[in-house]
């Protein structure tokens, strides 16, 4: 059973075995899908019934005049800069090495050591993926800083420093993923019995050989 409010907001039942709870269901602006419980539940009363219908009508209208599209609010004060708080935020990370990188290249994209964050839009995000595909890195590399200038762009999202998602049109930058090449048996074999001065170095290597650990750990 369902009654349709409009074309986004519909309010639906949920059966269970021994209730019918009502929700909403609908995609907000952002076109994320919510269905958030609207804490009423279905009597089996006909007169009951009709009541609760016309409050949970209610409650979803509430709904809709909450969910006012992002476009529609002021972004963010104008005095807080994006480069500021992308440095502040990549420095409470504890592996931050390329998140330190993708900040160096968006200030040489950006020729500028402040951005007022009122000013940053759709068009600075697809500048900087330009900017990163006309590099020398790869494909690859150029999408893992896309990735961290990504999480820079959601924690503000999350924390409410802006009200909407200016890069939230922009795709990920595809390439092919390379096979890994290993060593035959054979190859490490010879390097075994290899000689070389640096007995313990040898022996990591020939040990990261068998396990799953990187050699970076050893």
């Amino acid at each position: 059973m369902n009654w349709s409010h409009d074309r986004r907001y519909t309010m639906r039942v949920r059966k269970t075995k021994r209730y019918a709870m009502i929700y909403a269901d609908y995609y907000d602006w952002e076109r994320v899908r919510r269905q958030p419980s609207l804490g009423l539940q279905l009597t089996g009363c006909l007169r009951k019934d009709e009541e609760i219908i016309r409050t949970s009508k209610k409650k979803l209208r509430d709904i809709e005049k909450s969910d006012i599209p992002r476009e529609v609010k002021p972004n963010i004060e104008p005095e807080i800069d994006f480069i500021t708080y992308f440095r502040e935020t990549i420095s409470r990370k504890t592996s931050d090495r390329n998140y330190r990188t993708t900040l160096t290249l968006f200030l040489k994209f950006n020729k500028s050591k402040s951005l007022p964050i009122n000013k940053f839009d759709n068009s600075i995000c697809q500048g900087f993926q330009d900017y990163l595909l006309n590099q020398k890195f790869s494909r690859s590399t150029a999408n893992t800083y896309l990735r961290c200038f990504r999480y820079v762009i959601n924690n503000a999202l999350k924390h409410d420093i802006i009200t909407r998602n200016p890069a939230r049109h922009i795709s990920s930058i595809r390439f092919e993923k390379k096979g890994i090449e290993c060593l035959t048996i054979v190859e490490i074999e010879r390097l075994n019995s290899t000689p070389y001065d640096y007995q313990e170095l040898k022996a990591g290597f020939i040990s990261a050989c068998f396990s799953v650990k990187k050699w970076s750990t050893f």
